[in-house]
Formats: structure tokens, C-alpha cells, sequence
């Protein structure tokens, strides 16, 4: 057989890069698997970033599950807090590497975004407290120890950005304390940044009083948590992290008619789907999600928008036995893979909806824990870009 020539392999690699780009992230790793043609192309750098592009640019492309590397999470069963991990593996048999060893020394984890794990370890002296942090990257177990930050009261933790491809090397953290003072720390310049405090909201002296235990949201350099003002959840907050200043909006009306009782913070969550702010709200008829639509030159303010994400009767079909006599906790959300990790209250099954990898694609849910007495905590998703998962794959 006569070998083709450059100029007929140029094209079909450019043709495949263009097909497997409206595909899923499976089939493009299957694709690089298939001969090592394809392969090295895929794997060139240059076709990388080409195919990453292509990616972000098909407003067709949505979530993916097979982006879901693992879920962690933590039992406390009244006596020993065990730390367990549910693992997905990616295509090409790739998979987390994160076991309790990566907790060592009393460092628990606080924060996730990505392949990030970020851990921490209070240290009391007769001064004053201290807070260790390092950070796990679970596609490769490596483990980094930050510098010291200067607020040992912080109590958020938050990536804001993690890059593409190179995760351990760019990123940005925020630590919060009460009183809104925050530094954040570049991993490419290796150092934090000078405390600053935040603004308070205009006409609003002292406005929360509590922030959601749920996961914040971030689009951009804006971070959104929900907060209690009174005796419920009913606004949520914005930080611009550059600017310095906070935000207060309100709950959209229809989630318990705009607000939540204190004792049922575990019932909506956060989220950043596709760069915009979105609440996903679980209540006795199912999960429904909110979208934010910005003001624009048409309309002068911001408007949600609302679509049932899964009914209970969905639910029921899907997971043979089971039974909702309470409200769904909401613990996380995965933005690449479209994954929410719910549970029914502090005990009991803990469940995996996907999302689909399309807008049109069915919502998915299965049970990953069956029914027991210990209480799950701490428990976060450990996702992958398309980008990292062909560079962890072996070159040939």
C-alpha cells in the first residue's frame, strides 16, 4: 500500500480535528487512540489549542460527564470521620489520583475547582493562630504547600481561575474572612496579594449576617455566595475581586416565593453554567434551575429565567426504590462535566445527576451510596479539561 502524502495526511488530520470538535470528549480521545497518525497530530500542541478553540467556539457543546474524574467526600459516623472517594475514570482509563493519604498531617479539604484540591491546617500557638494551605492536583497526586496568608480568620476559599492544560502552574485562590477583608494568590507569580477590605453594599449598613454553607459561584472575577439577611436566605452576594466592592440582589421570585427558611440552606446552590450566574433549586416536585440574564441596552435590569431541570416522578423512574420525603440537598456542581452531587439530608443515598452533554441530551441520575447512619461532609467534585486529558495521555 503506498503511503498517502503530506499534502492528502494535512488534510484528513484537519478534517478529523473539525469532526471530532462536534463531538464529545470521549470520541476525541478514542479518535487519538485510534493510529498513531492521528494521535501525534491530536497530540501536537499547536492541534491542542486548535481543537480547544473549536471547543469553546460551537455554542452546541455543553457539559460532559466524562470530564468527572472523581467525587470525595467525608463520613462522620458519631466516633471516626473516614475519608472516601468515588471514582469515575476518564476515557483512556484515567482516573484521580487522591486517596487519604493526600490528607496527612490534619490538612482537610475546603475548596476544588477542576483538578485543584485545596487543603488546610489550622495551627494554634501562643501568639496567634495559623493557617497551612497547600493545594493536591488529582490528575497527577501532586501536592504544594503555599506561602503563609496573612488573614488567619479567612473561612472562604475560592478559585477563581484555573488554566487549561496547565492547572498546577496557573491559577488564582481568594480567602475571605467575616468582616470581608481578602487576599488572593497568583500561582504564576507565587505570592499573595495585599489584604484588602471590601465595600459593603450601598444602604445596607450590615447586611449579612450569614453566608450559604453551600459552594459560591464564580463568573469571571465576580464571586456569589447566597446570604441570610434576617431569618432566611434571600439575597445573594456579589464580590468583584478587582474592584473590591459587594453587590446584594434578591432570590428570584418563585424559590419559596423569593425566600428560604435559615434551616434550608442545603436546598439551593450556585452555580456558573456556560459563564452565566445560575441557581439550582430542589424542592418536593423536583430540581429546577435559574439563569441570570444581564441588563443590556434593551432591557434595564437583570432577569432570570427558569426550566425544570428533573421532576420527582423523573427521578423516581430513574432510581429503581426510591423515595423523597424530603427536600434534596444540593452539595456541588461540576461546570465542565454538568455533574450536581445530591443527597437526602445529612445521611442516607447519595445521588449523581448529569446534566447532559447537550442542551437536547436527557437528564441522568443514579445512585453512587446506598442508605447508612454515617454524615457526609466536605464533599467535592474533581473534574479535567480536554486539554489535560490528552496531555496525560502516553504519546506514541
Amino acid at each position: 500500500m503506498v503511503p498517502p502524502s503530506a499534502w492528502e495526511t494535512g488534510i484528513a488530520v484537519d478534517l478529523l480535528l473539525e469532526i471530532v470538535a462536534r463531538t464529545d470528549v470521549k470520541t476525541v480521545v478514542r479518535t487519538a487512540a485510534t493510529c498513531r497518525l492521528f494521535r501525534r497530530a491530536i497530540l501536537e500542541p499547536a492541534s491542542r489549542s486548535r481543537l480547544a478553540l473549536q471547543l469553546a467556539a460551537d455554542d452546541r457543546t455543553g457539559f460532559d460527564p466524562a470530564l468527572l474524574l472523581g467525587v470525595s467526600y467525608q463520613e462522620y459516623d458519631g466516633k471516626i470521620t473516614t475519608y472516601r472517594i468515588v471514582h469515575t475514570p476518564a476515557p483512556d482509563q484515567l482516573r484521580a489520583r487522591l486517596d487519604a493519604g493526600s490528607l496527612r498531617e490534619s490538612f482537610r479539604p475546603v475548596a476544588s475547582r477542576d483538578r485543584l484540591l485545596l487543603l488546610r491546617r489550622y495551627r494554634f500557638s501562643t501568639e496567634s493562630p495559623h493557617i497551612d494551605l497547600r493545594f493536591c492536583d488529582v490528575l497527577t497526586g501532586h501536592v504544594t504547600d503555599l506561602p503563609p496568608v496573612s488573614l488567619p480568620d479567612a473561612y472562604q476559599y475560592v478559585f477563581l481561575c484555573v488554566g487549561d492544560g496547565d492547572a498546577g502552574a496557573s491559577f488564582d485562590l481568594l480567602v475571605m474572612d467575616h468582616i470581608r477583608r481578602y487576599q488572593t494568590f497568583s500561582a504564576e507569580e507565587g505570592r499573595w496579594s495585599p489584604v484588602r477590605q471590601a465595600s459593603l453594599p450601598s444602604h445596607h449598613p450590615n447586611p449579612v449576617n450569614r453566608l450559604c454553607t453551600s459552594r459560591p459561584a464564580v463568573v469571571g472575577r465576580t464571586v456569589y455566595w447566597t446570604c441570610c439577611t434576617n431569618a432566611y436566605w434571600d439575597r445573594i452576594l456579589a464580590l468583584d475581586v478587582d474592584a473590591a466592592k459587594t453587590t446584594l440582589m434578591k432570590l428570584p421570585r418563585g424559590c419559596f416565593c423569593g425566600v428560604i427558611p435559615r434551616e434550608s440552606d442545603k436546598c439551593l446552590l450556585l452555580a456558573s453554567v456556560r459563564g452565566r450566574l445560575s441557581l439550582l433549586f430542589s424542592d418536593l416536585h423536583g430540581i429546577t434551575m435559574w439563569t441570570l440574564t444581564p441588563a443590556t441596552a434593551a432591557t434595564a435590569t437583570a432577569t432570570w429565567s427558569r426550566r425544570l431541570v428533573i421532576g420527582v416522578l423523573e427521578i423516581k423512574r430513574q432510581v429503581e426504590d426510591f423515595v423523597c420525603t424530603r427536600l434534596l440537598n444540593l452539595e456541588e456542581f461540576g461546570e465542565r462535566s454538568g455533574t450536581v452531587m445530591l443527597h437526602l439530608g445529612g445521611c442516607g443515598d447519595l445521588f449523581r445527576l448529569d446534566l447532559g452533554i447537550k442542551e437536547e441530551t436527557p437528564v441522568v441520575i443514579r445512585r453512587i451510596k446506598g442508605p447508612g447512619s454515617a454524615r457526609v461532609t466536605s464533599l467535592f467534585l474533581h473534574e479535567t479539561d480536554l486539554i489535560s486529558l490528552l496531555k496525560a495521555m502516553k504519546s506514541v
